[in-house]
């Protein structure tokens, strides 16, 4: 585990832990090789670092006497102070996180619970107010067990993996207003292991999620990319290896990438996870993988990067898998912008058709054929009924044509019996005549 803070445009802090260092910094430049700084040589390998609204760096580290140390190494000489006190290592604490929500200081980490020797996720807030207390969200699975936290909005998202009679994903939100945590959203609750989780906050403020559950030996990635229908995750890849997938949103691009074995896979969405690519093996060399730590707080790539866990390798410098290949924006200042690159995707995200996915075009073609279906129903349901107009008038016309036939077929019996008495009247007449 390592560190990478993007302080300023051209800048990156790269803060690590080595037995025989304890724990440094580099600071990186457009010069690949910078000096090394120790920042605490009784460190072990528990710490963190984060940055506060000043972009003052904060460390928090775990030293040989079991004590986390809360220090700010650019400011106030540089000195530490003591936050936690386990002497005789009794808690265990481990698995550090910090961040800021406004000026708070908030600490999270996985401790033992004294009696039950059962592992506890802990969130510890730091204020200028009275210290406040320690306090358990809940039962993890180990002490390893993964969580991650987002600061937006006033308010802190915290995705963990609990388990008490069942394993449970849950996202829980600890609001400024309130200084409380309010009930959490229960993403997945199974008898299945879930044995990893991550998510990424798109800048249109949409939270992705996924998950990696264990069934009979086979590991499961699956993804939620919709909060308000979570019960209904999509099945993105299954293989025989225990994986933990990160997230990376890039210019427009939403990646999953981890490592399987001795390769690194990675799969593409360009639609906001809608779809995503086949798994692929990428170039990012797995000789000696170590996962960085990313924040990038300057305001110039908040829009175009989210990610805050990487896969990458340290030498002969940091570099980030995906990052690395189609950096554009210096994120390695080492490293020369991939100007092409931006040149072409900056080319190619203007031309509005080539912006629209297969799946879009689908749903297009989908919904005109449901309109042309429509039309042809209410072509033939008005065919019917003209149809049926026409037979009702022909019957009618029918009837009509038969009263015409028997009126004109009496008129003529009539006019026969009339010609008749006539003649009868007029064969008469003379006889009369004849008889005076």
């Amino acid at each position: 585990m390592a560190y990478l803070i993007r302080t300023k445009e051209g800048e990156l802090l790269f803060i690590h832990y080595a037995p025989r260092n304890g724990l440094y910094y580099r600071r990186f430049t457009d010069h690949p090789s910078p000096r090394t700084t120790t920042l605490a040589s009784n460190s072990m390998g528990e710490y963190t670092a984060v940055l506060d609204n000043q972009k003052d760096l904060h460390v928090i580290y775990k030293n040989t006497k079991q004590q986390i140390i809360h220090m700010r190494p650019f400011t106030s000489g540089g000195s530490g102070r003591v936050i936690l006190d386990d002497i005789n290592d009794q808690y265990k604490i481990c698995n550090l996180y910090a961040c800021f929500l406004d000026q708070e200081l908030h600490l999270f980490y996985n401790a033992l619970h004294p009696e039950t020797s059962q592992s506890e996720l802990i969130h510890h807030c730091f204020s200028s107010e009275p210290q406040r207390a320690p306090h358990a969200l809940g039962m993890i699975p180990n002490l390893g067990t993964s969580y991650q936290c987002i600061v937006s909005q006033d308010k802190i998202f915290l995705l963990s993996i609990f388990q008490e009679t069942q394993y449970s994903l849950n996202i829980h939100t600890y609001e400024k207003s309130t200084q409380k945590w309010i009930p959490p959203t229960i993403i997945s609750n199974s008898s299945f292991p879930i044995s990893h989780s991550h998510c990424c906050l798109h800048p249109s403020g949409q939270l992705h999620l996924l998950y990696t559950q264990e069934k009979y030996g086979q590991y499961q990635l699956y993804y939620v990319n919709d909060l308000s229908d979570h019960t209904n995750p999509v099945l993105l890849y299954s293989c025989a290896h225990p994986i933990q997938p990160f997230f990376i949103y890039y210019r427009q691009g939403l990646w999953i990438h981890w490592l399987e074995g001795d390769q690194c896979k990675i799969m593409l969405s360009v639609d906001e996870g809608k779809t995503f690519s086949a798994p692929q093996r990428a170039s990012l060399p797995t000789s000696d993988p170590v996962v960085f730590h990313y924040t990038s707080p300057t305001h110039t790539t908040s829009k175009i990067l989210s990610c805050s866990q990487i896969y990458g390798t340290l030498l002969p410098h940091p570099s980030c898998a995906i990052l690395a290949p189609l950096d554009m924006d210096q994120l390695h200042p080492y490293l020369p912008i991939n100007e092409e690159l931006k040149l072409y995707i900056s080319k190619y995200t203007s031309i509005p058709l080539q912006n629209k996915s297969e799946e879009e075009e689908l749903e297009a073609l989908i919904e005109e054929n449901k309109e042309l279906k429509e039309l042809q129903e209410s072509i033939t349901e008005q065919y019917n009924e003209l149809y049926r107009l026409a037979n009702e008038l022909q019957e009618e016309g029918k009837k009509w044509r038969d009263r015409y036939y028997a009126l004109q077929q009496q008129e003529k019996l009539e006019l026969r019996k009339e010609r008749s008495r006539r003649a009868i009247s007029e064969e008469v007449l003379p006889l009369n005549e004849e008889e005076d």
